[in-house]
């Protein structure tokens, strides 16, 4: 959330402070994680339904790919692995 949130509120400026607190109000009220439904609700902010449905999945797919880059060199550097 705050990675969100300084990029898109401090560093871009693509929403303001209150908006993005309100939104994760919002997003923290309803069931499951709140920076999926933040990225979708984002994503529907900037481009409607099509950036909603955009946004869930690619959110995900980034997390993935970082997620490997970090387990990949503990791997790798670990004699046993």
């Amino acid at each position: 959330m705050a990675i969100m949130q300084t990029e898109l509120v401090d560093r871009r400026k693509w929403i303001s402070q209150a908006r993005f607190l309100h939104a994760l109000n919002y997003c923290m009220l309803l069931p499951g994680p709140e920076a999926q439904q933040l990225a979708i609700y984002l994503g529907w902010l900037f481009h409607k339904t099509r950036g909603g449905i955009v946004a869930g999945p690619t959110r995900n797919l980034s997390l993935n790919s970082r997620l490997k880059n970090i387990r990949n060199p503990l791997r790798t550097s670990l004699p046993f692995a």
